[in-house]
């Protein structure tokens, strides 16, 4: 924005990113032309034989030999080695569509990451010659183990080892390893594979394996909203990892009367530089808090009239900012943050005091940082194992996969657990998760655990019922809500439990039985469509 003196980002469907002072926000949220604005919050890595319990082998062989051929894989990630044989075709030519780059410094554009974007033919000379600035660096090996599990090939291991669409076409979104992910690098890449998926007309199924429990987990947030945008603005399905945050401890639920004082303790364990609590709570309700640490020095009553706390409290910063409804949510954040990253803070049993002033309703959650930044040792002594689902899985018109283990059938218990808290379905289902064999950074394969696995195999089952509909002509319509209620219609159900179910959501995907249902309901098919052009 000009009059702001900075660049602005525009992400489609009025939604956009601009760099500015932090100073200079109350000023840019009086801009008549700015209906709300939020701040970027740090996204983590969900990570910690999967086509054969997803019923996907089943729809790879005759008659239907469904492979992701016309579709595209979208990854978003900490980087990709596309030099491994999985992705690579017969000819020994990339199956890398386009990679934007926003790792390195060139990627700078002032202060906006605007990346560098390298196509096939830069890829091919690169695997040809050694030579180019793309690096097929992936220090992590996340992203790598992701789009092998979306569309790896197995062609390293004779393609025993394959992921769900091994003839899928890649779009990647290479994200900066060293530096924190923030949910604004999520938005640019949601956008630059809908924006490719739209000029190759080729429909898209793309993966989020990041997550966050900062946040109010409705669903309301600008990043939340503007994936159910994304959602429906072009042939999409996004699937996103339910994270890993089911038996951490991570969650608290607690009710506050009026003339009440309620403790919520955690312990806090390791050499840790930082914590945080999300507090969301209903905005009729007045409460004060205070927060003690182990020694007992305390922060002193912040009341709830005061929108910013700062101090040192025991030789620790402070800093609480108590929030006001947006246009979008009814709530009230309450984010509490301690630490300076250069000193440990005090090991030991730490507490929140919430003191009832004036309560209506009474009832509030409170979410510590996932186990990436605090590990399960750090945690409430009196957790709620509900409501642990990591952002942006939380979005409505996601496709939120939880994890379960092939070997014992049942749930991980590190999978992140529902609902929502509007009582929306969260997880949609649940994928394989535990020890699944994935292309390894450097070349060959090793075993990766998480609902970061779990997620991109659910987005390759998607590519290839969108190949089913949309490329091979049974039902063109096959994408976003329409394929996420298929794949939920087709979920394998235990008889013993009642569904839809806080952990499994609708159930295991189970690729064959969705496409035989999509099957039946196209020969019995009579609705009437109105048109609609984008």
């Amino acid at each position: 924005m000009r009059r702001f003196n900075a660049d602005g980002e525009d992400l489609s469907l009025g939604y956009g990113i601009i760099v500015i002072p932090y100073g200079r926000i109350a000023e840019l949220s009086r801009d008549r032309q700015v209906e709300y604005l939020e701040l970027p919050r740090n996204l983590e890595l969900m990570l910690t034989e999967a086509t054969e319990g997803s019923c996907i082998n089943e729809v790879r062989e005759r008659p239907l030999g469904l492979k992701g051929r016309g579709v595209i894989l979208g990854a978003i990630d900490s980087g990709f080695d596309f030099t491994h044989k999985d992705f690579l075709d017969d000819e020994g030519k990339t199956r890398f569509l386009y990679i934007l780059d926003l790792s390195g410094a060139e990627a700078f554009s002032g202060v906006l990451y605007k990346g560098r974007e390298y196509d096939s033919a830069y890829i091919n000379k690169y695997l040809e010659t050694g030579e180019g600035d793309l690096k097929p660096y992936d220090p992590l090996g996340h992203g790598t183990a992701i789009a092998g599990a979306m569309g790896g090939n197995g062609r390293e291991s004779g393609g025993r080892f394959a992921g769900a669409a091994p003839e899928g076409s890649f779009i990647a979104v290479k994200l900066n390893p060293n530096k924190p992910i923030v949910t604004v690098d999520i938005m640019r890449g949601i956008k630059y594979i809908a924006d490719k998926a739209a000029e190759l007309n080729m429909p898209a199924a793309v993966n989020i394996s990041y997550g966050t429990s900062n946040g109010s987990h409705r669903g309301s947030s600008l990043f939340e909203r503007y994936i159910d945008g994304m959602s429906e603005a072009g042939r999409l399905v996004i699937a996103a990892a339910a994270g890993n945050e089911g038996d951490a401890g991570h969650h608290f639920r607690g009710r506050v009367k009026t003339g009440e004082t309620l403790d919520v303790g955690f312990n806090l364990t390791g050499e840790l530089g930082f914590v945080y609590l999300a507090l969301w709570k209903g905005f009729a309700d007045k409460v004060s808090f205070e927060l003690v640490l182990p020694d007992g020095s305390r922060t002193g009553l912040i009341g709830y009239e005061q929108t910013i706390f700062r101090e040192k409290t025991g030789g620790v910063n402070v800093s609480i900012d108590i929030g006001r409804p947006s246009p979008y949510s009814y709530s009230q954040e309450v984010f509490i943050f301690a630490g300076d990253y250069e000193n440990t803070l005090p090991k030991g049993l730490w507490t929140l005091k919430l003191y009832g002033d004036d309560v209506v309703d009474g009832v509030f959650d409170v979410w510590l940082p996932v186990n990436e930044l605090v590990t399960s040792d750090s945690r409430f002594t009196d957790a709620d194992g509900a409501f642990t689902i990591t952002l942006p899985a939380t979005a409505r018109r996601v496709l939120s996969v939880g994890g379960y283990d092939t070997e014992t059938g049942e749930i991980a218990g590190f999978s992140g657990i529902g609902y929502s808290l509007d009582d929306y379905v969260k997880p949609d289902l649940a994928a394989p998760a535990v020890n699944i064999i994935l292309p390894k950074a450097g070349g060959g394969y090793d075993a990766f655990t998480g609902t970061s696995i779990a997620s991109p195999i659910a987005a390759g089952a998607a590519a290839l019922m969108m190949e089913w509909g949309i490329i091979k002509g049974n039902d063109v319509f096959m994408y976003g809500q329409r394929l996420k209620a298929f794949l939920r219609l087709g979920a394998v159900r235990y008889e013993n439990r009642a569904y839809p179910d806080s952990k499994w959501g609708y159930g295991r995907l189970c690729l064959e039985n969705s496409i035989e249902n999509a099957e039946l309901y196209k020969n019995y098919n009579t609705e009437l469509y109105f048109a609609t052009v984008k």
